[in-house]
């Protein structure tokens, strides 16, 4: 009898469970931007620098700059989607060089963490600052950064 009764009961049941439930429609969209396009037509260079301990910057501009003789922002050619804006920044920052022996750190700095592109290749300069503490080896220092650029 028991048995017969739980075989009833699945059997009510099982018609039940056998329904799904209705199908929802939902909505797909997508944007297709145009790739954004950098390069690099200038690099970052400090200048030359006295062995003096002083914090030297080279600005995010085309100047003025506090660092030495010579001293110039790095430029890049960038073109993107008109009116789409990016957002900007460095892959590792700071960054080191070094002149093969002894190694300085520089912090990379913007104008502006993001960039609204007009539709035609525009100008980006990337500054940096360095604090030498006059213990410093003299000599070339070299290193290398990477500028990049994201759609918002």
């Amino acid at each position: 009898m028991k048995k017969l009764l739980i075989g009833l009961i699945l059997l009510l049941f099982s018609g039940t469970l056998a329904f799904a439930a209705n199908p929802e429609t939902f909505n797909i969209t997508m944007v297709i931007r145009q790739v954004i396009t950098i390069s690099n037509t200038g690099d970052l260079d400090f200048g030359t620098l006295e062995l003096i301990a002083n914090t030297y910057t080279v600005n995010p501009t085309a100047g003025p700059h506090s660092a030495g003789a010579g001293a110039a922002s790095a430029t890049f050619t960038v073109q993107g989607e008109n009116l789409a804006v990016a957002d900007v920044s460095f892959v590792t920052n700071p960054i080191t060089i070094t002149d093969g022996t002894t190694v300085r750190s520089i912090t990379m700095t913007l104008a502006s963490a993001t960039h609204t592109f007009n539709g035609a290749a525009q100008t980006l300069f990337v500054g940096g600052s360095v604090t030498l503490d006059a213990t410093e080896t003299t000599g070339s220092y070299t290193g290398t950064a990477q500028l990049q650029m994201v759609y918002q």
